[in-house]
């Protein structure tokens, strides 16, 4: 696992969609800043589209002209570092780019990198689990909390929950969110923000995710880094602090232990709140 705390650096060659050749391939390196939550992948270089038009000379006869064109959105690049690691970068766009006597660099950000595959798109980001970290769940804590509980919750109809107690990374402890079919990373980012809401309230600070993996179906496991300003995930449920505020803190708390209790799926378990809640899908 890589703690997204810290700072991390992929350097090697770099290609995009039009394939690893000599005309779109760069060497360059992935920046991933931890403290920040930033990203970017600086290159020598910058990806074009080369689009050829036929033509007809009224002295030479028919032939072809070639426009060269720079990509500014990519669905993805795909890296390799020196010792064989993969790093696919998806959904990216040229952020900065620049030629002067020293040559032509490109500067690229990106949507989220994926460590240990390539990935052709962010719609083949398909797995059945996904483990991470919260900030301040230590692993002692969980062996506590794991003695008086089932070693698994339900989540809701689709996804579980597993804490078990001895797993850790960095002290923490590794929690798991599985489903039994293949869904794709979005759904399991939906899931690991809510309970670092709900983690955020029962813990009475701050919760931060500090590492994710995730596995395909085939048992392959890759790792996940994204930036902090990642907007476009919307909760799969309403936050649990807002919860708390609008049903009181007593009611909530039967609610936690209605569910830690093994009882009921999360989301059956809030059922009476429904009414008075935006329970609905995005």
């Amino acid at each position: 696992m890589y703690c997204l705390l810290e700072d991390f650096e992929f350097t090697g060659d770099w290609w995009g969609p039009a394939g690893r050749h000599a005309a779109n391939t760069f060497a360059g390196t992935l920046n991933f800043a931890g403290q920040q939550g930033t990203m970017s992948l600086v290159l020598d270089g910058m990806f074009e589209n080369r689009l050829s038009y036929p033509y007809v000379d009224s002295v030479k006869g028919p032939s072809t002209i070639t426009q060269i064109e720079t990509c500014y959105e990519l669905d993805y690049i795909l890296g390799e570092q020196a010792d064989g690691t993969r790093v696919s970068f998806i959904q990216c766009i040229l952020e900065n780019g620049r030629e002067d006597g020293a040559g032509v660099t490109g500067t690229y950000g990106g949507r989220i990198a994926i460590v240990g595959a390539h990935k052709d798109s962010w719609h083949s980001l398909n797995y059945t689990r996904a483990r991470f970290t919260f900030s301040g769940f230590a692993l002692t804590e969980a062996a506590t909390w794991t003695q008086d509980h089932a070693l698994g919750w339900r989540i809701d109809d689709e996804s579980w929950l597993h804490v078990d107690g001895k797993t850790g990374f960095n002290g923490l402890a590794v929690l798991e969110i599985g489903s039994d079919v293949e869904q794709h990373l979005q759904f399991f980012f939906e899931r690991i923000f809510w309970l670092q809401s709900l983690f955020t309230m029962l813990q009475g600070g701050p919760c931060a995710i500090t590492s994710l993996e995730v596995e395909t179906a085939s048992g392959l496991v890759e790792q996940v880094l994204f930036r902090k300003d990642r907007r476009d995930i919307k909760p799969l449920h309403p936050n649990p602090l807002v919860q708390l505020a609008r049903v009181g803190r007593e009611d909530f708390e039967k609610v936690v232990r209605l569910w830690l209790a093994g009882g009921a799926p999360l989301t059956a378990a809030v059922s009476p709140f429904r009414s008075s809640l935006p329970f609905a899908r995005p």
